[in-house]
C-alpha cells in the first residue's frame, strides 16, 4: 500500500469511530455550536441596556426627584426606587441589581447653603460587563449633576456662559473609537471569546480521540493500519479533524463578518488564515500533550487547564502589557493570543502581512512540538504500558 493508501485507512477508520461514538460530534461541532448560539444571542443587543439600579432617595426634595428622573431617562439603566440601604443592598447581593444610589438627607438644603453633598454609589463587580455599565453611567449623571450646580452659583454671580462653560469643562475630550465606533460589546467580545471557545474544543477532543487509543486498547490496530508508521497514524487523525474543526471556523468567520456584518477592515482572506492556522497550533498543541501523557484522564485534565489559561492570556479582557513581567512572556505559548493579535492587525488596522508575520510564525512554530514526541507516542502506542483511565 502506497502511503496515500494507508493515510486514507487511517482516515477512514477515524470517520467509523466518529460515526459509532456520538460524543466527538456532541463534544466538537454540538458544542461550538451551541456556544456560538448563546453567546450571538446573549449579546444580540450589543450594549447591556437597562440595567436594574436601585435609589434610595432619603431627601425627596425637588433636586432629588430631578436626580432620579435624569438617571431613569437614560438607556443604560432603569431605576428602581427603595425605601432604605439594607433593602437595596439585600438585592444587590441576591443579583437583582446592578448598583444602587443613596440621595443623603439635606441634598437640596446643602446644594443651597452653598456646601458639598456626598451621592453615595455601590456597583456589584460580580456582574462585570453590567456593573461596569452600571458605575460609569452614574458617575457620569452624578458628574454632570455637579457641573448644573456649578453653572447655576456662577450665573447668579454674573459670569457669563462661555466663561461658564470655559471654568467647568476647561478640556473637551473628542472621543473616537476605532473598529467599534458603536461601542458594540457583541463586536468585541464574540470574536474573540468563540474563538477560544473553538481552541478549547479542539484541544480537547484531539487529546480524547489520541488518548482513547490507549485507553481501548486500540492503538496497535490504528498502527496495523498505518503500515505501522506513526506519521501516517497521527496525520490520518488529524486530516479528518482538521477538516471538521476548520469547517466549523470558516462557518463562523462567515456568520459573524458575513451575515451579521461585524467590523472588519482588511480582507476577509487573512481571517480565514488565522482561523486555520489557529486551528493546527491547537491540534499541534494537544499531540504534544498526549505525548508527554498518555494517559486519557490526565492529559485531558491538562489541556482543559492550558485552555482555560488561555482566555486570560490572550489580552482582550486585561492587557499583557498591565500582567506581571513573568507573566507576559508566557503570553506567546497560547494560540489563540496570536489569533487575537492578528485579527487585531487585519480587522482593524488593515495592516496586511506587515502587520501579521510575526502571528503567522509562531502559530506555524506550535505545528511542529509533536515531532519531538512522536517516538514516545509511538512506544506507547505499540507496549500499552500506562494506566487506562
Amino acid at each position: 500500500m502506497t502511503v496515500w493508501q494507508r493515510l486514507h485507512a487511517v482516515a477512514r477508520r477515524e470517520m467509523a469511530i466518529i460515526r459509532h461514538r456520538p460524543v466527538y460530534l456532541w463534544g466538537s461541532i454540538g458544542g461550538f455550536l451551541f456556544c456560538t448560539i448563546f453567546f450571538l444571542t446573549l449579546m444580540k443587543e450589543g450594549t447591556p441596556e437597562k440595567n436594574p439600579v436601585g435609589l434610595v432617595d432619603l431627601d425627596r426634595s425637588t433636586t432629588s426627584r430631578m436626580v432620579r428622573e435624569a438617571l431613569d431617562a437614560t438607556q443604560l439603566v432603569r431605576i428602581i426606587p427603595y425605601e432604605s440601604q439594607s433593602e437595596a443592598s439585600r438585592d444587590m447581593m441576591k443579583g437583582k441589581l446592578m448598583g444602587y444610589v443613596i440621595i443623603p438627607r439635606g441634598l437640596n438644603d446643602d446644594i443651597q447653603a452653598y456646601r458639598r453633598p456626598k451621592v453615595t454609589f455601590y456597583t456589584n463587580e460580580m456582574y462585570f460587563i453590567g456593573g461596569t455599565m452600571a458605575w460609569k453611567q452614574l458617575l457620569t449623571l452624578i458628574n454632570m449633576g455637579n457641573g448644573a450646580v456649578e453653572r447655576e452659583f456662577m450665573r447668579a454671580r454674573g459670569y457669563r456662559e462661555n466663561e461658564i462653560l470655559d471654568i467647568i469643562e476647561p478640556i473637551v475630550i473628542d472621543t473616537h473609537y476605532l473598529g467599534n465606533s458603536t461601542m458594540n460589546y457583541n463586536y468585541y467580545i464574540s470574536p474573540n471569546i468563540l474563538a477560544g471557545i473553538l481552541e478549547l474544543l479542539v484541544i480537547i477532543v484531539l487529546i480524547y480521540s489520541f488518548s482513547t487509543e490507549l485507553k481501548y486498547g486500540t492503538s496497535r490496530h490504528l498502527l496495523k493500519a498505518s503500515g505501522n508508521s506513526i506519521l501516517v497514524a497521527v496525520g490520518g487523525k488529524l486530516l479528518v479533524w482538521t477538516l471538521i474543526f476548520c469547517t466549523a471556523g470558516f462557518i463562523f468567520i462567515l456568520l459573524l463578518f458575513g451575515i451579521l456584518h461585524f467590523p472588519y477592515a482588511g480582507a476577509i482572506g487573512w481571517q480565514f488564515l488565522d482561523m486555520f492556522l489557529m486551528i493546527l497550533a491547537s491540534e499541534g498543541g494537544a499531540l504534544f500533550l498526549v505525548e508527554m501523557v498518555p494517559v486519557s484522564r490526565m492529559a485531558i485534565c491538562l489541556g482543559a487547564l492550558y485552555s482555560i489559561l488561555g482566555y486570560t492570556m490572550t489580552g482582550f479582557s486585561l492587557p499583557i502589557e498591565a500582567m506581571p513581567a513573568a507573566a507576559q512572556g508566557w503570553a506567546w505559548a497560547f494560540p489563540v493570543r496570536h489569533y487575537y493579535l492578528m485579527y487585531v492587525q487585519e480587522g482593524i488596522f488593515a495592516s496586511g502581512f506587515a502587520g501579521c508575520w510575526k502571528q503567522i510564525i509562531s502559530l506555524l512554530s506550535f505545528m511542529f512540538l509533536p515531532l519531538f514526541g512522536l517516538g514516545r507516542l509511538k512506544s506507547a502506542y505499540i507496549y500499552q504500558n500506562y494506566p487506562r483511565l
